[in-house]
C-alpha cells in the first residue's frame, strides 16, 4: 500500500498506492477513529481466546466494562480507573508468567520479553 523509495539526497520518501488509498477510505467509512478503537479493543477483550489466556486481566476489565456503561457511571469512577489499572498490572503479571521471566526487575522482564518477540 506505500511505495518507498530513496531519493537522490538518500532521503526516504514514499508513495500510497490506489489500494491504499481505498484501504483509507474503508477504514473512515467504519465510523470515527474513537469509536473504531473502542469497538477493535472490545473485540480483543472479549475474545475467548485472550479470557483463556488472561482471565484475571479479562475479569477485571470486564469489571471497569460494566461500571462504564452502568446508569451511574459518574458514582463508580474512581472505581473503573481502580479496575483499569488492575487489568493492566495483571495483564503484565499473566503476560510475564507465560513467558515465565525471573522476577524481580520489571523493566529487565519487560526488555526480556520484547526481545523474544
Amino acid at each position: 500500500m506505500l511505495e518507498l523509495w530513496n531519493d537522490r539526497n538518500g532521503t526516504l520518501s514514499f508513495s500510497v498506492s490506489s489500494d491504499g488509498f481505498r484501504f483509507y477510505e474503508a477504514l473512515r467509512a467504519r465510523g470515527k477513529p474513537a469509536e473504531i478503537v473502542v469497538r477493535e479493543m472490545m473485540s480483543l477483550l472479549d475474545a475467548d481466546a485472550f479470557k483463556r489466556r488472561f482471565p484475571r486481566a479479562s475479569g477485571k476489565w470486564e469489571l471497569a466494562y460494566r461500571l462504564l456503561w452502568s446508569d451511574d457511571t459518574n458514582e463508580h469512577i474512581t472505581a473503573i480507573g481502580h479496575h483499569c489499572r488492575e487489568a493492566l498490572i495483571e495483564f503484565a503479571d499473566e503476560l510475564l508468567a507465560i513467558h515465565q521471566v525471573p522476577p524481580p526487575h520489571p523493566r529487565s522482564q519487560i526488555r526480556w520479553i520484547a526481545s523474544k518477540s
